[in-house]
């Protein structure tokens, strides 16, 4: 055989192998590698070309990459559906374990309160005079903090302080809600720059106490005492007054607002002053002296319909002067007795007069029937 043959035959065979390498059809390339296996030995370049093609053919053809792929998709989606339920059970986990430490931080708390509570108890209701009002002032104050942390949390809790005594205490800037002080004695006590939100004063005695720039808001004050005492720039909203001698009261210098006042005593001083007198009924009061202590009546108008603002029902208005200059649109007075009511001639006509007597002596008082509380809006 001559070189040129050779070479003929050799490139003939190069691009045979060729050819059967670059098979991509599974069978075919599955059907050369047992030919060239047999015909061949180990490393023939035929039997590897054939190898190759088999193994490129079964491991890496598009059917089998797609079909792998998919499987791997499916895979890892198993996997992840399985990683998030393991993730889902350990937040179950998690949140129990929290809740359960939020129960014991929650008991532990109301532990720790109740002992503070009882704490503060002892010292406010020792009677034997153990302890001093400084340290008083704190178990109140204490006490108050607890009670408004309860409140925070919607529990509304009552703080029960009935019979409480205290002498000579200075508290200032309380926050009292939702307590009850019926039958509490208070002495000679300053409370400063305090809020006082649906507390019970009935029957209650605040002697030569000081209220300085005080609120009291849906507070009840049936029977409450409060001679020789003082009211500074405070405010009164929709409070309840039954039975309240303020002819007992040093000073009075308040606005009131939306508030009834039932079978009260008011006189005249020059140290009370109401500044603001709007949406408040009197019941059955009396007026001592000659001139109602209000230095300014505010009147609204509501959705374009004037209403009465003030009413007096069942008082004894003798003698009252309303004024020679203050306008009494809005004033209602209903079964009053009006013997000798002072009022300048021009406002007469405006003020709502409803069955009052003019009786000079005190036998007016059993012509009148007793009526339920009225509020006016």
């Amino acid at each position: 055989m001559t070189d040129s043959s050779k070479k003929l035959q050799d490139r003939v065979q190069d691009l045979e192998r060729k050819l059967v390498e670059q098979e991509h059809r599974i069978i075919p390339a599955f059907l050369n590698y047992r030919r060239e296996r047999s015909k061949h030995s180990f490393w023939h370049p035929m039997r590897i070309a054939s190898f190759k093609a088999l193994v490129r053919t079964v491991f890496f053809s598009s059917p089998v990459i797609a079909v792998t792929g998919g499987a791997i998709g499916i895979g890892t989606l198993l996997l992840l559906c399985w990683q998030n339920n393991l993730i889902s059970e350990q937040n179950a986990f998690f949140r129990e374990q929290i809740r359960l430490q939020q129960s014991q931080i929650s008991a532990q708390a109301e532990i720790r309160n109740q002992s503070i509570k009882d704490q503060a108890f002892n010292v406010l209701y020792d009677y034997r005079s153990l302890f001093d009002p400084r340290l008083k002032e704190e178990a109140l104050r204490t006490l108050i903090v607890v009670q408004n942390g309860y409140n925070i949390l919607d529990d509304k809790v009552d703080l029960d302080l009935r019979n409480l005594r205290l002498n000579g205490v200075e508290l200032y800037d309380l926050s009292v809600e939702y307590t009850n002080l019926r039958n509490a004695t208070v002495k000679s006590s300053d409370f400063i720059n305090s809020t006082f939100n649906t507390v019970d004063f009935s029957s209650g005695s605040f002697g030569e106490c000081y209220f300085d720039s005080c609120y009291f808001i849906n507070s009840t004050f049936y029977q409450s005492s409060f001679e020789n005492s003082s009211f500074h720039s405070c405010e009164i909203n929709k409070c309840y007054f039954d039975q309240v001698d303020f002819t007992q009261i040093g000073a009075l210098d308040i606005r009131i607002d939306s508030s009834i006042f039932r079978d009260c005593t008011f006189r005249e001083d020059e140290r009370i002053s109401i500044d603001i007198l709007n949406k408040s009924t009197f019941i059955d009061c009396a007026f001592e002296g000659d001139s109602l202590p209000v230095n300014h009546l505010y009147l609204k108008w509501i959705q374009m319909q004037k209403m009465p603002e003030i009413v007096f029902k069942k008082c004894d208005l003798r003698g009252l002067d309303l004024g020679s200059k203050r306008k009494v649109e809005g004033i209602t007075i209903r079964q009053c007795n009006i013997h000798g009511l002072k009022i300048n001639e021009q406002w007469y006509n405006e003020l709502m007069l409803e069955g009052n007597i003019d009786e000079a002596s005190d036998h007016w008082r059993h012509l009148l029937s007793k009526s339920i509380m009225e509020r006016i809006n």
